[in-house]
């Protein structure tokens, strides 16, 4: 998993947010171009979650500049032919494979069940995604999945919009195909992206244990500042707030991969 930020520019916006903002990008990361996403899920032993630090909530797009946030919860229900008149709709908060709109002509065919968006738009300090039994997905013969569609092949699966300095959270399962196009499934993929500049990557997920309990822990390191910090896990729980390390000390070094050397 890995995810980006970047700020946005409200200079051309109808109604400007009080906030700085950025756009939190959260990706599904492949070894191989041919490997396919499929669907990005929850259940009952892996909730899927989207949570924030910020008290305000996910930026929803508002067509009236105000007031009550827009409904656009994925990529496929926002139209491009809305963007030159609604710049800030590129800034919206969604989830998605793949794309950032519908198409022009669509070819978006995303879709989703069990997936509540109440709370991912009531702006407010309360606004996560909960899912134990749903997801958002397309079908085999899509091709919006395709590892090798993307730069690195990064699958994008959602964007969640943001104020300066505010966390970007959570945890999915995964059910990719590879050329094959036989089935895998990966649960419980944390991620956690800060609003500022630079990509968080998690390395090793899942088989580190930091503190000797004998349940795998993460760790993230920042591509622009070389921050790294751990998440002491408990399953898909996190037990305390992240441990950072910073400081120029840490360039030019940067992790990569951990492991049990003795």
């Amino acid at each position: 998993m890995e995810t980006e930020a970047t700020l946005v520019d409200q200079s051309s916006w109808a109604g400007s947010d009080a906030r700085t903002l950025y756009v939190v990008s959260v990706y599904a990361v492949f070894d191989n171009a041919a490997d396919k996403l499929i669907a990005v899920f929850g259940n009952g032993n892996h909730v899927l979650s989207v949570e924030t630090s910020d008290t305000s909530g996910f930026y929803q797009f508002d067509a009236n500049g105000g007031g009550v946030p827009g409904d656009y919860n994925t990529s496929l229900q926002i139209n491009p032919a809305l963007i030159t008149p609604y710049p800030s709709i590129t800034s919206d908060s969604f989830v998605t494979i793949g794309l950032t709109d519908s198409g022009n002509p669509i070819d978006n065919f995303l879709q989703n069940v069990g997936v509540n968006f109440t709370s991912f738009n009531d702006a407010s300090h309360t606004s996560a995604l909960g899912v134990d039994n749903g997801s958002w997905f397309i079908t085999p013969s899509d091709t919006q999945g395709n590892a090798g569609n993307y730069p690195d092949n990064r699958v994008l699966i959602g964007q969640f919009t943001v104020g300066a300095g505010e966390t970007v959270s959570g945890s999915v399962s995964l059910m990719w195909n590879d050329a094959a196009e036989e089935s895998h499934f990966e649960y419980a993929n944390a991620f956690e992206g800060t609003a500022e500049s630079g990509v968080w990557t998690s390395l090793g997920n899942g088989w580190n244990d930091f503190n000797g309990d004998g349940k795998g822990d993460l760790l993230f390191q920042n591509s622009s500042s070389l921050e790294v910090k751990t998440w002491l896990m408990d399953g898909s729980t996190i037990l305390a707030a992240p441990r950072i390390w910073t400081g120029a000390g840490l360039s030019p070094w940067t992790f990569q991969g951990v492991g049990d050397f003795d």
